[in-house]
């Protein structure tokens, strides 16, 4: 009998992931209210009477509405623009939507703090340089990113590639045929979209609304830079802040985790009972070519929509750090004659080491947080594909419980349970490792399905025919394979973990600081120059990894695909 490696590996790996998901929820919440006489509610008594929880549960209740039905209206237009209509122009249109997942979230507040800031925002002196010139001078606005409209705007931007990962596959492979029987009966473009093509993947869309909600009520950075800017508390920076006011407050945190816990929790449900009464377009064996919308004189404008997202959500914010890391100091007037270095100098030799340790950690972190993510992932999927059956979607819905609960939730509960005795792993990496391993789980396991799912099942039967072993079937056969797909699900989590901003305010100290949470510490010191630098050189980091991964493993894949469709002549490799 051989040794499988994945049976000795896989089962023994979920088994640990649940626990980690489900003994911190059940210590905090056991710390929290259960005292010696039983019950206690007093945390829940206490929050609920606390102004500011039902303050920033409102606010929160606002932005998930206004801004989580703007961005998938928006997603939503993108993904029919891109996969039903003669606007897309390649590969830029159909990234487009999809930037905010490589560019942090704190790089991209930070980019539009110095872009809209009502003073010395660069829009703005552009805008009242051209207003001067009409005779309305102002010295302030007309844009303010501290501000209601200003924060609805960010969290916006930041939540359509939600809407657009879930919408675009849907409308990529719907049946087109109701498509063409309302353009054949007369309706155009537009009326057709509206009334055939989204309803058509309604399933799709209320899946994406329950994913901005997720995504939305646990978003820190734009809240932490923006909110705080604008006063402005919502659920997130009010859960952090109980975190590090006192013990009580930490048991007041982890009743309002639980709060958030059950709102989505009734999210879910909804989404479920919507679903299950809804009527989706199956994929049929209908070629979608020739469906293509001609838009006529409305496709340059849907393309410059793409364009200005891209703008909006990218390049602006990435040349406002650019343009203050390289000013002497921070105002509204570019003047590239007096650009220095000086502000990298300092980062990179000065004194003050703050970004540039956390800026270390998190490079650190993410290396190592992402390959042990990917590795675990891989083998429970590895290991779920060869028993499938009750035990493969079991292991599959393990490893997909963290999307359900909010990161504040597993930050919190990972806090209250490894932080004091007998773990003590307060202020050192592990404990973020810990809740990375958690919170981003879902993502790595879905790029190693999808990783898994490209490779043909005859192609390891022919090695163990040839008397391999599983393991040197899957050394030598299958991840090779796989690697592409693997290499871009690690550069994702890189990049998250990278960025993230809500394990860091919860779980980093003066130890183990990370880039998050010395941006805000940076900010609230009001030390731009740091902040533009530190922030320039993390979305520089990012973008490097992810298009070093595209390059190398997109070249692989494309040469193999090459070689494959030339030796498609066998009827085994054409399948």
């Amino acid at each position: 009998m051989r040794l499988d490696v994945f049976a000795i590996l896989g089962l023994p790996l979920v088994i640990g992931l649940l626990l980690l998901i489900v003994y911190p929820l059940a210590t905090a919440l056991g710390r929290s209210f259960v005292g010696r006489d039983g019950i206690d509610l007093a945390p829940l008594q206490a929050l609920l009477r606390d102004p500011g929880f039902s303050r920033s549960f409102m606010n929160t209740l606002i932005v998930i509405a206004v801004a989580g039905s703007s961005a998938l209206l928006i997603g939503s237009l993108f993904a029919w623009l891109n996969e039903r209509t003669d606007a897309s122009f390649g590969a830029v249109s159909r990234m487009a939507p999809l930037v905010p997942l490589l560019i942090p979230p704190v790089a991209m507040s930070v980019g539009w703090i110095f872009l809209a800031q009502s003073t010395a925002g660069f829009l703005n002196g552009f805008l009242r340089a051209v207003l001067g010139l009409a005779g309305i001078h102002l010295t302030t606005g007309p844009l303010d990113i501290s501000s209601w409209p200003g924060l609805l705007f960010a969290y916006t931007i930041a939540l359509v590639p939600y809407a657009y990962i879930v919408v675009s596959p849907a409308l990529r492979n719907m049946d087109t045929a109701l498509e063409e029987a309302s353009r054949m009966s007369g309706a155009g473009p537009l009326r057709t979209a509206i009334q055939v093509s989204l309803p058509a993947v309604g399933p799709a869309l209320v899946s994406a609304a329950l994913l901005i909600v997720i995504i939305a009520a646990a978003l820190y950075s734009i809240p932490a830079i923006i909110g705080s800017s604008a006063r402005i508390e919502t659920l997130s920076v009010y859960i952090v802040y109980l975190t590090q006011s006192s013990s009580s407050g930490l048991n007041q945190s982890v009743a309002a985790s639980m709060m958030l816990l059950v709102f989505l929790t009734g999210v879910w449900g909804l989404q479920r009972w919507i679903t299950q009464r809804q009527r989706q377009v199956k994929i049929s064996g209908k070629s979608a070519s020739g469906t293509v919308v001609r838009l006529g004189r409305w496709r340059r404008l849907a393309q410059a929509l793409i364009v200005a997202y891209l703008l909006s959500v990218s390049v602006l914010p990435f040349l406002a750090l650019v343009v203050v890391a390289l000013q002497p100091f921070w105002q509204a007037n570019i003047n590239p004659g007096a650009f220095t270095l000086k502000a990298f100098n300092t980062f990179i030799s000065g004194p003050n080491k703050l970004g540039r340790d956390a800026l270390m950690t998190s490079l650190e972190l993410g290396a190592v947080g992402a390959s042990i993510v990917m590795i675990v992932a891989t083998i429970m999927v590895t290991y779920a594909h060869q028993v499938r059956g009750t035990i493969a979607s079991f292991i599959h819905g393990v490893t997909k419980i963290p999307a359900a609960i909010s990161g504040l939730v597993i930050a919190v509960a990972i806090l209250y349970t490894f932080a004091g005795p007998p773990f003590r792993f307060k202020g050192t990496p592990l404990i973020l490792l810990l809740a990375y391993l958690v919170m981003f789980m879902p993502q790595a396991s879905i790029a190693a399905e999808t990783a898994r799912g490209q490779v043909g099942d005859d192609l390891l039967e022919s090695s163990s025919m040839s008397g391999a072993s599983r393991l040197r079937t899957s050394w030598r056969v299958l991840w090779p394979l796989m690697r592409p797909g693997l290499a871009y699900g690690w550069a994702m989590i890189f990049v998250l973990i990278l960025g993230d901003l809500i394990a860091a305010s919860i779980l980093s100290g003066p130890g183990n600081m990370v880039v998050g949470s010395a941006i805000v510490e940076i900010y609230t010191g009001g030390i731009f120059s740091d902040l533009a630098v530190l922030g320039t050189v993390v979305c520089v980091t990012a973008l490097v990894v992810v298009g070093l991964v595209i390059t190398v493993y997109g070249r692989r894949a494309g040469q193999r695909g090459v070689r494959v469709t030339e030796a498609s002549s066998a009827p085994t490799l054409t399948s």
